[in-house]
């Protein structure tokens, strides 16, 4: 394990995390050792399993003791970990049998996770009487040409230092600007040992929520995406009864909320089905700066997919409409023998031919002749009720920008 490691460890020039699950070496505690000195805040969660590793080989509970006292954060964990590395706040490895670095998309996630994770486990060879250190920042993102308050207490130091002040009160305050994204070390030491903490400011970047909407598809059991209207409420048209999944993660913020289901978290996903009109907004907050995405979901009472709107009788349809029904038949069969890949457009031109129709189509039993059939009328007049025209065009644009595979 030292070895797949010590090519990562001395990249950190600030701070470290470190997640193993195996047990650490004489050399490998020693590595860690040097970049502590060298003025790096260092953090290593390890299994609790691994306590009496440590206690009872004298020679790697001395090193244990070196890597504490000047300044190593050593904690052990009951729940199930997973091998990692986070360097400076800006990358992240994995390794187990290989060394990978990850994709920064998660990172911020990662970041939190340690956080839970070492609030939840035990830090080792820690008494009570021993120097304490703790430092906040007022926000850890800011926009640019915004301050951040950096703020410190402690117990039992002598010596106070913070980065960009020197040496400063055992307690209190600082007040910056950061130019660009920064990282705050603070150290807090006696004549016998030395703490040291590090926080993460981020400068600017675009405060956003990005999300995506899906159903799921009864066909294929997958959720398949559902395509967006431009403008600034994103418009859907659903089936009712439709399962529905909604994804979100978010970039430089601090909160998200997501309404009207009450979930505070910066990304996750929620599965809901589809009863009602629905007006779903996410919210993205950094300090005085807001991200706000409006949703509406307008549901259908029908499966506009699989369900015949209207069933008109020859003589009520136009030469014209004869004409775009041939033509359709035709296309199916066409379009059948290359596996149904252009279904979606297919069903694209039923709902323009059925705009055609509606047209034509009276909605009250007093003027209703033979040539519609009475049993069709029901979901037609559900639906010149429930929507306006204008959704109804929203609703067909989200159709028209998806090759759907069945509602």
């Amino acid at each position: 394990m030292s070895f797949q490691l010590s090519d990562i460890i001395h990249i950190a020039k600030d701070d470290l995390k470190l997640v193993c699950r195996k047990p650490l070496d004489e050399a490998f505690l020693e590595l860690l050792i040097d970049q502590v000195r060298s003025g790096v805040v260092v953090k290593v969660v390890t299994t609790e399993a691994q306590r009496g590793f440590f206690t009872e080989n004298p020679f790697l509970l001395n090193k244990s003791i070196t890597f504490v006292n000047e300044g190593g954060r050593l904690y052990l964990s009951e729940e199930a970990l997973q091998d990692q590395a986070i360097i400076d706040f800006s990358e992240w490895y994995t390794f187990e049998e290989t060394l990978k670095r990850e994709a920064p998309e998660r990172l911020d996630l990662q970041l939190q996770h340690f956080t839970q994770l070492i609030s939840g486990a035990s830090a080792f060879l820690e008494e009570t009487d021993e120097v304490i250190l703790d430092v906040k920042a007022s926000s850890q993102h800011i926009k640019k040409g915004g301050e951040v308050t950096i703020e410190w207490t402690t117990s039992k130091a002598n010596h106070v230092m913070l980065t960009g002040c020197g040496e400063v009160a055992t307690q209190g305050k600082q007040v910056f600007r950061p130019a660009e994204d920064t990282i705050f070390k603070m150290s807090a030491s006696d004549e016998m040992q030395t703490k040291r903490e590090a926080i993460y400011v981020k400068v600017g970047g675009e405060v956003k929520v990005s999300y995506e909407l899906a159903f799921l598809n009864k066909h294929s059991s997958e959720f398949t995406k559902l395509n967006v209207t431009t403008g600034p409420t994103h418009v859907y048209g659903l089936a009712q009864g439709n399962k529905v999944r909604l994804s979100w993660q978010s970039i430089n913020c601090e909160t998200v909320t997501v309404s009207p289901f009450d979930l505070n978290t910066k990304e996750g996903s929620y599965e809901f089905t589809s009863e009602e009109n629905l007006e779903i907004k996410l919210e993205g907050m950094r300090g005085d700066e807001v991200y706000t995405q409006s949703i509406k979901l307008l549901v259908f009472p029908i499966a506009i997919h699989t369900q015949h709107l209207a069933e008109v009788l020859p003589a009520i349809v136009t030469n014209a409409a004869a004409t775009i029904t041939s033509s359709l038949v035709g296309k199916v069969a066409a379009y059948k023998k290359s596996g149904d890949r252009l279904l979606g457009q297919l069903r694209l031109q039923e709902m323009e031919r059925f705009y055609e129709l509606l047209e034509k189509i009276p909605f009250s039993e007093a003027e209703t002749g033979p040539d519609v059939t009475f049993t069709q009328l029901e979901p037609l007049h559900k639906l010149k009720k429930k929507y306006t025209r204008k959704e109804l065009s929203q609703m067909l644009d989200s159709i028209r920008k998806y090759d759907d595979t069945g509602s």
